[in-house]
Order: C-alpha cells, then structure tokens, then sequence
C-alpha cells in the first residue's frame, strides 16, 4: 500500500537521497496501521546566522480516519552530532509510537477509565459506596 505523501523542506535544499530516506521512512508506517490517508513531512534546517543555534525541526503530519497525528521533533539547543537524517529518523519513531496508540484505541484495546464518580464500564455506580 502507498500512503500520498508531500515532502517539504525549509531554509535547506532539498535532495533525491533525503527525499528516498524520508519515503522510506513513510512506507515502514504501514506496519503500525492501514488506515494512513496521506503523510506530510516538512523538514527545517536552522538559521544559518547563529553558531550554536537551533537544529534541525521535522514535523510529520498523518491524516488517519477521524484524526490527525502531528509529530514534531527539534534537535536540542546545541546539540552536537545531529545530522538531518537522525532528526529525521527521530521524528519517525515518535510517529510510529503515536500510531501505535492510535491504532489501539481504534481497535479498543485501550481500556478507557471512567472519572471518580460516574458510572463504571459496566454501569456500576460505586459513588457512594464504601
């Protein structure tokens, strides 16, 4: 299955190999879940300007059935040694674990919890008892 996916890249050009990791990337997300619509990724390289500024942002946007996953990794205030595949390949493993819960709730395997108070899952009142 192919997912429609939009790649954009700010304050950097973009490359043939940087668009082949980020695709690549994309298509490992099917194993979380089939019900990706489309992906949008948008990767800023930093100010030019700065020494120790900002690294690399990568946003990815999933449009999945009644919700969308937004994703959004930054590199730490000067942090040495991260390159834009690594905050790439970072902000992939954050998608892939927001997906995976996403795919639980949908498939109920979540147990949702009621508030202090209200009745229970199984409409037992136990305000009030004790």
């Amino acid at each position: 299955m192919t997912i429609d996916t939009r790649i954009l890249f700010h304050n950097m050009e973009g490359s043939d190999a940087l668009e082949a990791y980020v695709r690549t990337h994309v298509a490992r997300l099917v194993r979380f879940s089939l019900d990706i619509a489309s992906c949008e990724v948008t990767v800023e390289a930093p100010h030019h300007h700065r020494h120790k500024g900002n690294g690399y942002r990568v946003m990815v946007r999933l449009l999945v059935p009644g919700d969308t996953l937004v994703v959004n990794h930054a590199s730490r205030r000067g942090a040495t040694g991260e390159d834009c595949y690594t905050a790439i390949h970072a902000a992939f493993r954050s998608a892939e674990r927001r997906l995976k819960d996403y795919a639980q709730v949908r498939r109920h395997a979540v147990k949702r919890h009621s508030l202090p108070g209200q009745p229970g899952p199984a409409g037992n009142d136990d305000a009030g008892t004790g």
